[in-house]
C-alpha cells in the first residue's frame, strides 16, 4: 500500500509541475500562450493583406508580402510559399518560382499545397518550353 501511494504522489507531481512553473511568479499565467496567439493573429493578418494584393493583381506587393509570412515559420508558411510561387509566376518571374517551389517540396512535403504547387511548377515548365520554342523560330527567320 505504501508503494502505491508514493507511486501516486510521483505521478500527481509530474502531472503538476508545468502548472506550477505556469504560475510561478516569473512567467505569468498565460503569457506564451497570449505571446503566440499574438503572433498567429498577425500572421493570419498578414496572409489576408496578402490575398488581397493577389486578388487585385499587384504582384510585387504579394511577394513582398508573402516573403514576410514565410519568414515568421508559423501554421500558414506552405499556404504562404504556394501563393508567393504564384505571384513570382504572374510577375514574370518564374525562375524564382520554381525556387520557392522545390522550397515548399522540401519543407513541407505533405502539405496540402503541394498538389497545387506541382499544377504550378508544369505551368511555368511548359510556359517557359513555348517562350524558347518562339524565341527559336524567330531567331531562324
Amino acid at each position: 500500500m505504501k508503494t502505491i501511494t508514493m507511486l501516486l504522489t510521483i505521478l500527481l507531481m509530474t502531472a503538476l509541475s508545468p502548472l506550477a512553473r505556469a504560475a510561478s511568479a516569473d512567467t505569468p499565467a498565460g503569457t506564451t500562450i497570449d505571446a503566440e496567439e499574438r503572433r498567429g493573429d498577425a500572421e493570419s493578418d498578414l496572409y489576408e493583406q496578402g490575398t488581397d494584393a493577389i486578388d487585385e493583381e499587384e504582384w510585387t506587393r504579394a511577394i513582398d508580402i508573402f516573403k514576410r509570412v514565410a519568414a515568421m515559420k508559423g501554421k500558414r508558411v506552405d499556404g504562404a510559399l504556394y501563393w508567393l510561387a504564384y505571384a513570382q509566376t504572374k510577375a514574370g518571374r518564374g525562375a524564382e518560382a520554381l525556387q520557392t517551389i522545390d522550397a515548399l517540396k522540401r519543407s513541407h512535403p505533405s502539405s496540402r499545397w503541394i498538389r497545387d504547387a506541382k499544377a504550378l511548377e508544369i505551368d511555368i515548365r511548359q510556359s517557359s518550353d513555348r517562350r524558347s520554342i518562339r524565341t527559336r523560330s524567330t531567331t531562324r527567320s
